[in-house]
């Protein structure tokens, strides 16, 4: 309970310190890309300054002032109205504005970073004043009027600059009455200057590409430290879990045995134990037959230590023959054998030893974890190019928690471990081993409430 307690304990101090990391790298990934953003905005501003302010556009606009300014003499002469001083200033630009752009276009592809950034040049506010009068030719609460590029959306736009441009003008003019007329004016032009960013998340992300791997990365090998360190903490508490266990187990199985030898020995020392032969030859029958089982016990935990070499020498045997002498031969102590085997005959090559010990095994198991009286069935069959061997036991089954695990060494099912039924956990570890050894597989094919299946799976 109280390794538990501080498993847990752990697990939160490392669940917090990786929320705490990944705020922490939140934190600085989110700074740092507002600061790369800033950068890229301000690198985009003072690229795209550079192309506005060199003579090519700065001559373009001037034309723009130029068509402006000529427009002023008809509406002043009430030849035109606003409306149509507006359409027609519009019309005039379009010329401008294309070759403005492929101008544009042309020095942007020159610029890194700048391809995908547009540019457009807005009047917002056109005021002409004549004779001390002032006449709003375009309102600032108005729509503006874009005169170089296109409309570029709010949430793509970026502001550049605001510029207001006086432009004064004094002429006169001779209608075709030979009347002169005498036009000063003076042409007040507010614009602004806007830079369309469509694509500034692709190249905002490309310049933190490192950032965000290097982050990401430090919090999975974060995450992947923990998870090594406390998947090896929980295998060296699975270990010692184990060790605890075996200790106990070969404790509980050595102790019987001994207490009968020391008995025995204590016996054959009595002098009237010693003056009756046939008392002192069941004694030594019985004090063999105690060593049997510590030797036994000795070499099946030897057994499981030592890696065998080579391969097993295997020969051609008519398996269905052999296993039904197995048959014929085993005993049961309170239990009953049934048998199912079929085809009547078939040749496999294999080694009857190893087929054997591992029958045995799952035989044994079968006995030990059923109840008294209960049936247990040896039934073979042919399936995909398999010769198979079941032993079929009707005891309370596996439980699926620990069905993976019935085959690990010294692994044994809690509550199958009653002073009833003793056992080092190696059984099944080294029957599959041994099953391995021949080419063969052995598995668990089906558990529940009703008996357990266990399967022997060998090549033809």
């Amino acid at each position: 309970m109280k390794r538990n307690y501080k498993t847990g304990i752990l697990a939160a101090a490392c669940v917090l310190t990786i929320l705490t990391l990944c705020f922490i790298q939140y934190h600085l990934v989110r700074n740092t890309y507002r600061l790369t953003k800033d950068l890229y905005y301000t690198e985009v501003k003072r690229n795209m300054s550079s192309i506005i302010n060199q003579p090519p556009m700065q001559n373009i606009q001037d034309s723009l002032q130029e068509k402006l300014a000529k427009l002023c003499g008809p509406y002043l002469t009430k030849r035109m109205n606003k409306r149509e001083f507006l359409n027609t200033f519009e019309n005039r630009t379009r010329e401008i504005n294309k070759a403005a752009l492929l101008d544009l276009s042309a020095q942007l592809k020159n610029k890194p970073g700048l391809g995908n950034v547009g540019y457009s040049l807005r009047y917002d506010e056109i005021i002409l004043e004549n004779n001390g009068k002032i006449d709003t030719l375009l309102a600032a609460s108005g729509h503006p009027l874009t005169v170089i590029g296109k409309t570029i959306p709010s949430n793509n736009a970026i502001f550049l600059n605001r510029d207001i441009t006086v432009k004064r003008t004094d002429k006169r003019s001779t209608t075709g009455k030979d009347v002169t007329n005498h036009l000063s004016f003076k042409l007040i032009i507010k614009e602004s200057a806007y830079l369309n960013i469509s694509g500034w998340e692709k190249e905002v992300f490309y310049r933190m590409s490192g950032v965000f791997m290097m982050a990401s990365g430090l919090i999975i090998a974060v995450i992947v430290l923990f998870y090594i360190t406390f998947r090896a903490l929980i295998r060296q508490r699975k270990i010692a879990e184990i060790k605890t266990d075996f200790a106990n187990n070969i404790t509980h199985e050595l102790q019987t045995p001994l207490s009968s030898v020391s008995l025995v020995l204590k016996s054959i020392k009595r002098a009237d134990v010693q003056s009756k032969p046939a008392l002192m030859n069941e004694l030594i029958c019985s004090l063999d037959r105690q060593y049997q089982k510590i030797q036994q016990l000795v070499d099946h935990v030897l057994e499981s230590t030592i890696v065998q070499e080579g391969k097993i020498q295997t020969e051609e045997v008519d398996i269905t023959r052999y296993l039904q002498e197995y048959a014929h031969d085993l005993q049961i102590d309170q239990h009953l054998l049934e048998v199912d085997i079929s085809p009547s005959s078939q040749l496999i090559k294999t080694n009857k030893t190893v087929i054997l010990s591992i029958l045995n095994v799952l035989v044994d198991n079968a006995a030990k974890y059923s109840d008294a009286g209960r049936s247990i069935l040896l039934k073979t069959f042919m399936n995909n190019g398999y010769f198979c061997i079941q032993v079929v036991d009707h005891g309370n089954g596996i439980q699926p928690l620990h069905q993976d695990q019935i085959f690990d060494k010294f692994h044994r099912v809690p509550e199958a471990d009653r002073y009833t039924v003793r056992g080092l956990g190696l059984g099944l570890y080294l029957a599959r081993r041994s099953a391995a050894s021949i080419s063969g597989e052995l598995s668990l094919a089906h558990s529940d409430h009703t008996g357990s299946t266990f399967e022997l799976k060998l090549p033809l």
